[in-house]
């Protein structure tokens, strides 16, 4: 007797973020309410995954200033699913750059975030509109049995680069030094949208995890100095509201370097009750409910102290479906102190003689983070050379290493 199993993927409307009166960040899920059905196969045969494609998203990051980088990461709300559920993010367009599609996530449960698209173009007032597809597919085996999962999936977008302002606000304090700050919402839809407000901790890593985690846990949290208000609000439509927040710096000398936490911004949609119900006998109901939420870093430098390390780990030699090369080295921040390298490489041939300089991105690392950096390394002919790799913070601070290649 063949069994279904059924995925509901339902859909929230967004807000627009404004975290000062020159910032602009957006994303929204476009696409209506989803029905997935596994038919499974009869006894000794495994089901077929089903997937979906008719939901998607449209980003944009604008700013006044210079251009900047940002992403996208997603998890589920899930502590252990029953079911396996993917996500990708695919047929990406713009008349921009939309990004590095990171591939095929699976949400494993609700502790790690993975970056679903990187290095996302944003800048002036004319920065470019971007669009995806979200690539939904959902599996079961036999073994699994009938049950449910409702998830809650969350998007989040968070930024990459150094600028002050926009998705991150920036400061360097005193210790037993109180400030303020202002972040801007604004309600672009013809309806009124309800948003929460609340803290957590935030690390990243080069493989493309993110742990948004509980506030204060961490060594460089300075979550627990922040207040604001309020917690929850209801913006009319076509208006803006505001979240205030203070900083109570300790009065502690040990305090050097750099702290960080993250105020959460997230829109809050109607719970459709379809997604929340019990299988009925013999299917297995997956519920999926789509989140978007803006992260504001919230950066505290102790004046100028702390130290300044940087590890260069994990090069690899990639290679590309042309036949080309892509040069990949991952950089751990081991200091005290932030660090925002701009990345690039020297090369030489067997000889000695200059090839010429390829250029990175420019990243910002936390203590105890790492980023990924790629280089493509296509354009060069096959054969041996020497790599000088450079991440210049733009201060006195220089880091660099010396390789050895083969194309």
């Amino acid at each position: 007797m063949k069994k279904k199993i059924i995925v509901l993927i339902l859909l929230f409307g967004l807000i627009t973020l404004f975290t000062n009166k020159v910032y602009c960040q957006s994303i929204t899920i476009t696409g209506g309410n989803i029905t997935l059905t596994i038919e499974t196969a009869t006894a000794g045969q495994e089901p077929g995954p089903v997937k979906d494609e008719s939901t998607g998203l449209i980003y944009q990051y604008v700013t006044l200033l210079l251009p900047l980088r940002y992403k996208i990461t997603v998890k589920t709300n899930l502590p252990a699913p029953l079911y396996t559920i993917t996500v990708e993010a695919v047929n990406l367009t713009s008349s921009g750059d939309p990004g590095d599609a990171q591939g095929e996530v699976t949400l494993l449960n609700n502790t790690v975030s993975y970056d679903l698209i990187t290095d996302i173009e944003g800048g002036t007032l004319a920065a470019p509109q971007h669009t995806c597809t979200l690539k939904y597919t959902a599996s079961a085996t036999v073994s699994q049995g009938t049950g449910s999962d409702v998830h809650t999936i969350t998007y989040t977008i968070v930024k990459r680069v150094s600028l002050i302002g926009g998705l991150s606000h920036e400061k360097n304090a005193q210790i037993n030094e109180t400030y303020q700050g202002t972040i801007f919402i604004s309600n672009n839809e013809n309806e009124p949208q309800e948003v929460k407000i609340y803290q957590t901790d935030y690390l990243f890593f080069s493989d493309g995890t993110n742990i948004y985690g509980e506030p204060g846990k961490t060594p460089r949290s300075n979550a627990n100095w922040i207040t604001f208000s309020p917690y929850r609000l209801i913006i009319p439509p076509k208006e803006t509201a505001t979240i205030n927040y203070t900083i109570n710096v300790p009065d502690d000398k040990s305090l050097m370097g750099t702290y960080w936490s993250i105020i959460m911004v997230e829109g809050i949609g109607e719970v459709h009750p379809e997604a929340l119900t019990h299988p009925e006998e013999g299917k297995v109901l997956l519920g999926i409910t789509q989140v978007i939420r803006y992260g504001i870093q919230i950066i505290t430098h102790i004046e100028d102290t702390g130290s300044r390390e940087l590890k260069f780990t994990g090069t690899k030699l990639l290679a590309k479906e042309d036949e080309g090369r892509i040069f990949q080295i991952d950089l751990e921040n081991t200091g005290e102190r932030w660090l925002v390298p701009f990345f690039w490489m020297e090369l030489y041939d067997e000889q000695g003689y200059y090839i010429g300089k390829f250029e990175g991105t420019k990243m910002r690392i936390f203590p105890g983070t790492s980023i990924r950096q790629r280089i493509d390394l296509s354009s060069l002919p096959g054969g041996k050379y020497m790599a000088l790799v450079v991440a210049d913070n733009g201060d006195e601070y220089v880091f660099g290493a010396q390789y050895t290649m083969e194309l």
